[in-house]
């Protein structure tokens, strides 16, 4: 008897036109019939959108043997290389561990593709922003509706805080394919940036609905969307954020990784100000024990906050902080100690 394992699939293929439309369709029933028969996971008439000319798989998850799930990838890669835009995510799992992954998206050599690929990776050096806008301009003038190339155009102005621009291009993302989470939470990153917290806020909600808990950006979106209800004083909601994110445990792979000082940090100054001293205490040094991390949290501003947390709750080992900050040469650890 075969291992069933859980499997799931969500994106989207664009194919631009009718006549492509048409024949990835021929293509895939071709295939299913000649080739695969009934191994397969996704039925044609489940996935394809006539309407709008695309593969669409807003989430679909089903327990399948690994023959089923292979031969579902590989039909899928077949797909994409009509695709003018758009991705395919899927995943493996097997009791809760990922046991196989995969990104499907075009590689063909038409211009909206090689466009949009040069320019996501250009996008990756702040030294060659300006070539990765160039070319993701020249895949959207290819094809109008390339959600993924507005996302990264607006990716790109966020990074050169050209506001606007990138409000622009995530709202065209949007528009272009409202249900992935990336353009959302780079929308939600504007507004934070923008100092607009609760529009924020309502962004990183629907990134969080639209993405899954094994992937990065939910884990993201969670993140700053604390930040924002502690920037509105919200510091009960904040402590529920970030919780969840000091409680998952991920692999230093993983670009949430970096942040778990940083998280730790405002847990511990959340709980701060809701008199939970205790806990705060026990935040303060889950984060002294991470060697280092994104956020420039140093470990004098733990050693004084733990310091301030110890004495306000009523426990020992104040002192002992705070001068270990001075000892270093924390300046507001030593008005501490000199006041007291």
């Amino acid at each position: 008897m075969q291992d069933n394992f859980k499997t799931i699939f969500t994106g989207r293929l664009d194919f631009g036109n009718a006549r492509s439309y048409d024949k990835v369709v021929k293509l895939f029933e071709h295939r299913m019939e000649n080739y695969y028969k009934t191994e397969i996971l996704l039925l044609s008439e489940e996935v394809f959108n006539e309407e709008k000319l695309c593969l669409d798989i807003p989430r679909f998850i089903t327990l399948a043997p690994k023959k089923k799930w292979q031969n579902t990838i590989n039909l899928l890669n077949s797909v994409a290389e009509y695709a003018i835009s758009g991705d395919i995510k899927a995943w493996m799992m097997q009791e809760g561990q990922l046991v196989d992954r995969h990104h499907i998206e075009p590689h063909s050599d038409k211009t909206a593709v090689k466009e949009y690929l040069r320019g996501r990776k250009l996008a990756e050096n702040e030294d060659t922003m300006k070539e990765a806008m160039e070319a993701l301009t020249r895949a959207i003038a290819k094809f109008e509706q390339h959600a993924v190339a507005y996302e990264r155009r607006g990716f790109v102005n966020f990074s050169l805080k050209n506001y606007e621009d990138a409000l622009y291009d995530y709202n065209k993302s949007i528009k272009y394919n409202d249900a992935v989470p990336k353009p959302y939470l780079g929308r939600g990153l504007v507004k934070m940036a923008t100092k607009n917290y609760a529009e924020a806020i309502e962004d990183f909600d629907i990134a969080i609905k639209f993405s899954m808990p094994l992937q990065q950006i939910y884990w993201h979106a969670r993140r700053v969307k604390a930040d924002c209800f502690m920037q509105l004083k919200d510091f009960e909601a904040a402590v529920k954020e970030l919780t969840l994110f000091s409680k998952r445990r991920f692999l230093p792979d993983n670009k949430n990784y970096p942040w778990r000082k940083k998280v730790f940090f405002n847990l511990g100054k959340s709980l701060m100000e809701l008199g939970r001293f205790k806990e705060a205490v026990e935040a303060f040094t889950e984060a002294m024990a991470i060697e280092n991390g994104n956020g420039h949290v140093s470990d004098l501003e733990l050693l004084v906050n733990r310091g301030i947390s110890r004495k306000k709750g009523g426990m020992k080992g104040f002192r002992t902080d705070w001068k270990e900050a001075a000892d270093q040469g924390s300046e507001a650890a030593a008005d501490l100690l000199s006041s007291k």
